[in-house]
């Protein structure tokens, strides 16, 4: 092996050795093996149950902050319109993350894709059947927790984690 060839070798071992460390850096530390969204759990780190200002550490400022008053309960809603967190909104009752919604232009998913935009049929393979299905939102309980799909089409418009005590069961 002449010297251009033992050169040759050597960079390519180098460039196979950076591509992992290369292909991680522009990943957000949230994107893990479980996803942005968890469901019945959270999204993007945010989890039901955090506090008003363990979300503001996490997500930022909201682009807007409002109330909001639901027939069983109401609080604080947390709109995140623009950046990485577009699509997010945070409903709080007594300073709690009670409800996690995502909507367009969300691009986050869970651990196995599914995400906005993502089919009935992707959905139901993976998770089953719901406990409920209307015309346009699907319900899966478990526990204390409920993930709404809200759908059209036969494809996803938006996703939601609630805490169920706050709610009554349809």
């Amino acid at each position: 092996m002449n010297r251009r060839e033992f050169l040759k070798k050597g960079l390519e071992g180098i460039v196979i050795a950076s591509v992992p460390l290369i292909s991680s850096c522009g990943k957000n530390p949230v994107e893990s093996e479980f996803g942005r969204i968890i469901p019945w759990e959270s999204v993007d780190d945010v989890y039901l149950g955090d506090t008003l200002d363990t979300v503001s550490k996490k997500l930022g400022k909201p682009n807007i902050m409002g109330h909001w008053d639901g027939v069983y309960v109401g609080g604080i809603l947390n709109f995140y319109e623009e950046g990485y967190y577009a699509g997010i909104n945070v409903f709080f009752h007594n300073n709690t993350v009670i409800t996690l919604r995502v909507k367009k232009p969300y691009s986050g998913t869970t651990k196995e894709g599914i995400g906005i935009g993502s089919s009935l049929k992707s959905l139901h393979d993976i998770y089953g059947r719901p406990n409920i299905i209307t015309n346009n939102y699907e319900i899966y309980f478990k526990n204390d927790r409920s993930f709404v799909i809200g759908c059209s089409d036969n494809y996803i418009d938006y996703m939601e984690i609630n805490l169920t005590h706050y709610f009554e069961r349809l």
